[in-house]
């Protein structure tokens, strides 16, 4: 009996454990927008994973890229990747970053902009767009 329940839960569990293992990779981007005043946040659009993710696929490596429409950043300009639980504070305008296992392939991100300073800035932050590629295991 338990020599025919065995190929037949491995015939089962199969799609499962090559889905999980396959690995890949999905980029997004979308259009900012602008922070004209200090201590303003301003929340990118959602960057969706397609629904062929698999649910249980983790990220292994996350690329960020962000367009300006000035090339000169402001003074203290903060810039966070986030999902449903967790940020990631960002270095610079373009770079890459081995993510937490906590951090899902198949979720959503987004970007989060502030300047740490009061008052008007001039000019003011024009963000063009903002991307990710994330690769996922």
């Amino acid at each position: 009996m338990l020599r025919k329940i065995i190929p037949t839960l491995a015939a089962l569990l199969l799609p499962y454990t090559s889905q999980a293992a396959t690995p890949g990779a999905w980029s997004k981007e979308s259009a900012g927008g602008h922070v004209s005043v200090g201590r303003q946040l301003m929340l990118g659009q959602p960057l969706h994973a397609p629904e062929s993710v698999p649910i249980t696929a983790r990220a292994t490596r996350i690329q960020w890229h962000i367009s300006l429409l000035t090339t000169a950043l402001p003074p203290n300009l903060q810039i966070k990747l986030c999902h449903a639980s967790a940020c990631r504070q960002l270095d610079g305008l373009s770079g890459k970053f081995t993510p937490d296992p906590s951090w899902p392939a198949n979720g959503s991100y987004y970007f989060i902009y502030s300047v740490a300073t009061t008052g008007q800035l001039r000019p003011p932050l024009r963000v063009v767009n903002n991307g990710i590629t994330v690769n996922y295991q």
